[in-house]
């Protein structure tokens, strides 16, 4: 092995083959953002998360840890503009973005994408994904950023393709700390609530944490990856045990004493997701019916007379960290699409329960801790550092904000720093330490192998770089893409010019994950607004019709793709402890191929006119 001949080269060779570190920005302030109801330009308040508008066009984003780059459902699955169904499409699909809009600059060759990680992409020859550009504007921030990478996604047999990246590689914490608009790459979350009883705005900070809403005395400590889940999700736990209690007592969900169920942590949806065997006895234990009085009633949907044996859960993680979640976020009338298209409660006879199983926005059928269980807890999130961090939530976000920067692997104020910082800063400064001495070791080794090294004119080898490519300068002619034709471009001449030097903006780049199978795609049918798809179909007015927009008169059919192996279940590896608490799906789970929309809006009643009552 060809050593480098001196201690510079030897450290320039460590730093290749460590991961990049971005620096902190101490300067640069947090970037705090609301999570709140997005009002869209048709006055409908349709859809709950960060505010962002790609070229203009607003989106109502949710979120996901487990993307790195940004991604929104083409608005020619929706119906037509005018129609009332496209509100409620626009809605459920949590944002739709138009490329014919002049802003858009489409890039056709992925290794043109100036990101750091391409997520996998299908190879269905259904879906059709499109990569490019667009100015992007968090206007609650208020940040711009020029430039903006993202995914445009279409398939009309599939839901909400929509999320705002928040993944360990995510494109969208780069671009903000690269435009000095968030110091850090780490970032907290206050989700705050959807419930019907108490809704409240959540917040999102990126370079800080909220001291106001994070109790530092009670945080708890978690390492990335932990837990064994049998999807790609970094922010793992091992559930100990989940206890309802309602009116007959406490009941624990596990079928065995000693059982531990890994789950992910999740912004992606609202509703807590179950195995089966949790979700059946979770079923049994609160009387659970599928017809009543001649009424059907959905898997998570009850006549509201049960409404008391719907209590508090309780979640005990394997480290001891305990949340109860209140009645009030467990419970609600039953909310979906009314007659207008807008979010609203659909049945006040009905109540339904933030309680699932079946394949979920992750796609395999992964217990999933989502928005109701972060409703009691404050997040905070390193990937640098490999870790995150759980603190009850602090007074439901009532009090004053006290934003604190996360700045150099520390957490500082004009008051001093928190004990958050020494916890992050010591190992960063540990890592560095050993590069430098491993470096330096293999240095001094190779001047006593070779006393002549560094006398001038001695040969060196060349240290091998990735090659790097700018972006997004593509002119690429490819018409096809992912197996199918790409009848979506637009200005397939034209690039955007990025601010600053092009070339200052270099990247290295992996080459783009493999096509995965259906079955785990990510996410896989995401919520609608109510129980079924009778929007795509139903006309909203008398003599009213529309069709889904086409951009070829005579579209080809999708090449016949090679047979595979099937899919190899994963869920079974969940809960490896127990043999009965197994992910076998029940009739009842099979049934459930789509979550509500309640997993990503707030709700639309108010106490006045709830008939709820606290437990």
């Amino acid at each position: 092995m060809l050593l480098p001949s001196t201690p510079w080269a030897a450290l320039l060779l460590a730093s290749v083959f460590s991961p990049a570190v971005k620096a902190d920005d101490c300067s640069v302030d947090p970037l705090v953002l609301p999570i709140k109801n997005v009002t869209f330009p048709n006055g409908i308040g349709a859809n709950r998360g960060v505010k962002l508008t790609l070229g203009g066009q607003v989106q109502g984003m949710r979120m996901s840890t487990i993307l790195n780059n940004t991604r929104v459902r083409n608005i020619l699955d929706c119906p037509n503009e005018d129609t009332l169904a496209f509100v409620g499409c626009q809605g459920a699909s949590g944002s739709v973005y138009d490329t014919s809009k002049d802003t858009f600059t489409q890039v056709y060759n992925l290794k043109d994408w100036n990101v750091s990680v391409v997520d996998a992409q299908p190879a269905d020859g259904v879906t059709t994904v499109l990569h490019g550009y667009d100015t992007a504007n968090f206007t609650d921030g208020p940040a711009v950023v020029y430039g903006y990478p993202f995914e445009i996604w279409a398939d009309f047999d599939s839901m909400n393709k929509s999320a705002l990246a928040l993944g360990p590689q995510s494109s969208t914490v780069d671009l903000l700390v690269d435009h000095k608009i968030a110091p850090t790459a780490a970032w907290s979350l206050d989700y705050g609530s959807t419930s019907e009883l108490n809704p409240r705005d959540g917040q999102l900070v990126f370079g800080g944490v909220n001291e106001a809403r994070f109790n530092e005395t009670k945080k708890t400590e978690f390492t990335m990856w932990g837990a064994g889940a049998p999807v790609p999700c970094p922010l793992q736990v091992l559930i100990s045990d989940i206890i309802l209690t309602n009116e007959d007592g406490d009941h624990s969900l596990f079928s065995d004493i000693g059982t531990r169920v890994s789950a992910c942590i999740d912004t992606v949806q609202n509703d807590f997701t179950f195995t089966p065997n949790m979700f059946s006895r979770f079923q049994n234990l609160t009387n659970h019916t599928t017809t009543f009085n001649g009424t059907t009633y959905g898997q998570s949907t009850y006549p509201s007379s049960l409404e008391s044996m719907i209590g508090t859960l309780t979640i005990k993680l394997t480290n001891g960290y305990t949340t109860v979640i209140p009645h009030y976020e467990l419970v609600s009338h039953e909310r979906g699409t009314d007659s207008r298209g807008r979010y609203a409660v659909t049945n006040n006879t009905h109540i339904q329960a933030t309680v699932g199983s079946g394949l979920s926005d992750l796609g395999n059928n992964v217990p999933i801790l989502g928005g109701v269980f972060l409703s009691q807890n404050y997040l905070h999130v390193d990937y640098a550092a490999g870790k995150f961090w759980l603190s009850p939530q602090v007074a439901n976000g009532t009090l004053a904000d006290n934003i604190t920067s996360t700045c150099n692997g520390t957490s500082t104020d004009s008051s001093g720093g928190t004990a958050m910082g020494v916890k992050v800063g010591v190992p960063v400064a540990i890592g560095a330490a050993l590069i430098f001495f491993v470096a330096l070791w293999f240095w001094l080794k190779n001047r006593k192998r070779n006393p002549n090294a560094g006398v001038a004119g001695t040969n060196l080898r060349a240290i091998p770089r990735s090659e790097k490519r700018d972006a997004p300068d593509s002119k690429s002619s490819t018409t096809r893409f992912a197996g199918y034709q790409n009848y979506h471009a637009v200005n397939p001449d034209n690039h955007m010019e990025l601010e600053g030097d092009p070339g200052a903006r270099r990247a290295e780049l992996e080459e783009p994950a493999p096509a995965y199978s259906r079955a785990s795609e990510w996410p896989r049918m995401n919520s609608i607004q109510g129980e079924n798809m009778t929007y795509y179909s139903q006309s909203p007015e008398e003599g009213e019709s529309y069709e889904l927009a086409d951009t070829s008169p005579m579209p080809p059919q999708p090449p016949v793709l090679a047979n595979r192996p099937p899919a190899k279940r994963q869920d079974t590896a969940v809960s490896a402890i127990s043999d009965r608490d197994t992910f076998t799906q029940s009739p009842t789970a099979l049934r459930k191929q789509i979550s509500n929309i309640d997993d990503m809006v707030s709700p639309t009643s108010t106490r006045a006119n709830s008939t709820r009552r606290p437990f």
